[in-house]
Formats: C-alpha cells, sequence, structure tokens
C-alpha cells in the first residue's frame, strides 16, 4: 500500500466521522429547540441552519460513499504504474501509456471534484452552526436589549 492509498485510507475515516458529528449536531439543534421563544426571525434563521445542517450531511454522505471511488481508482493508477514499469522492458510501452494516462486523468479528475465537494461541506456546515446558534442567541439579545 502506497502513501496515496494510506492517505485516502484515513480521509476515509475521516469522512465517516464527520458524517456521525454532522449527524449529531442536527439531532441536537433539532431536539432542542424551543420555537415559543425564538420570534419571526429565530425560526427563520433556526430553519436555515437546519436546512444548511442537512445539506452538509447528504454532502458528507455522498463523499463518505464517492471515497471507495477514489481509492480504487488510485489502486488501479497504481497497479496499472506498476505495470508500465515491468513493460518498459518489451516494446508495449505506448499502449500501456496511453492507459496509465487515462487512470491517472481519472483520479485527477475524481480528486478535484472530491474537493469541491468537500469545501461546500464544510461552508454549509459552518452556516448551519452559525445561523442556529444566532437564531438561539437573539432571544437573549432581546432581553438584554429590554433591559436598558
Amino acid at each position: 500500500m502506497t502513501d496515496v492509498s494510506r492517505y485516502l485510507e484515513s480521509q476515509e475515516k475521516f469522512h465517516h466521522l464527520f458524517v456521525g458529528i454532522t449527524g449529531a449536531v442536527l439531532a441536537a439543534a433539532i431536539q432542542t429547540v424551543k420555537f415559543d421563544n425564538l420570534g419571526k426571525y429565530g425560526i427563520m434563521f433556526e430553519f436555515f441552519g437546519w436546512i444548511s445542517l442537512a445539506l452538509s450531511l447528504i454532502i458528507a454522505l455522498y463523499n463518505a460513499w464517492k471515497m471507495q471511488d477514489l481509492f480504487y481508482s488510485s489502486l488501479e493508477t497504481e497497479k496499472a504504474g506498476e505495470v508500465l514499469e515491468k513493460a518498459s522492458e518489451n516494446r508495449t510501452v505506448i499502449f500501456l501509456g496511453d492507459r496509465f494516462r487515462a487512470f491517472v486523468d481519472k483520479l485527477e479528475f475524481l480528486g478535484k471534484a472530491f474537493n469541491k465537494r468537500i469545501g461546500w461541506q464544510f461552508i454549509f456546515f459552518l452556516i448551519g452552526i452559525l445561523c442556529t446558534g444566532f437564531a438561539r442567541s437573539i432571544v437573549g439579545v432581546m432581553k438584554f436589549k429590554s433591559l436598558n
């Protein structure tokens, strides 16, 4: 197993952990809400936070599922590289070189798409946390404001 395979395996474990964390935060946010204290804007921010957390969870589940495709593509690329090295002694290098480049291109494409989804996953997670926290803090701010 090469460094790339080990890296992808550790990333796969991280994504399963992130799915659990996001699911737990979403469940806790839904479980602990008290709509009678929030008001119109608090409810709006609460629902927007839930939607953002749900989108982050969906993207995280998709990433965890697609991580296997990325892992197996990296293994195919490694095997093709080994075959190419062994075949370099023979004259079949042109055909195998094209096949190896196709594997590398597929791996690069999957990696770029995966990194883009990870970015969106974290953005939605942060927006969900911030909106839910803001919705819950509106009550305290309004009570503090009424004291003056």
